[in-house]
């Protein structure tokens, strides 16, 4: 899907759209090839990084090493109108050194200022992978809780045979040395 009316520099359209763009609550950019136009303030926040020092950058630079072939690929790759490609959760480099992991929710081609351009709307799945991640180690867990306990008790019941037979063997004895007393 393309937009229908170009957005021209200096209109009151290419505010508005500016406008649309930066108040959308998901990490939204503009960019035209590698190049960002227009980064957006949820973009920066979920970076950790001004929106004036990401563009003009290149998002190449904005993405972890291990990601950037697969970004270039993306970027070169192209699409026919209409057509959605998804490239999947990719490590975006926040200002800390750590890694965001942003997935490109929404891939639209426009025509902004006169020049062909791409809007990408994103969606930070960091937080969710964390929450799995946590969800598989209660799971793994709450499985070695319930082995631990399977296991005590194979444990125990032995145990207890043993010690209520002590139990009874003194109780026994007791009995024997008395009669052995008794006769002797």
């Amino acid at each position: 899907m393309h937009l229908v009316a170009p957005i021209h520099s200096g209109s009151a359209q290419t505010d508005a759209f500016k406008e649309l763009v930066e108040r959308l609550p998901l990490p939204a950019i503009i960019r035209r090839g590698p190049k960002v136009v227009i980064a957006n303030n949820a973009f920066s926040r979920t970076l950790s990084r001004e929106a004036d020092n990401l563009v003009g950058g290149s998002i190449l630079n904005m993405v972890h090493a291990d990601e950037r072939e697969r970004m270039h690929q993306y970027l070169v790759g192209g699409s026919k109108p209409g057509e959605s490609r998804s490239i999947g959760p990719l490590k975006w480099l926040r200002r800390n050194g750590l890694t965001a992991s942003l997935e490109i929710e929404v891939a639209q081609e426009i025509v902004l200022e006169g020049s062909p351009a791409v809007l990408w709307v994103l969606r930070d799945v960091s937080q969710q992978r964390s929450i799995d991640t946590r969800t598989q180690i209660s799971d793994r867990m709450a499985s070695v809780g319930t082995m631990a306990a399977g296991v005590a008790h194979e444990i125990n019941n032995p145990l207890s045979f043993i010690i209520n037979n002590i139990t009874f063997v003194q109780r026994e004895l007791k009995g024997v040395v008395k009669n052995a007393e008794k006769l002797g």
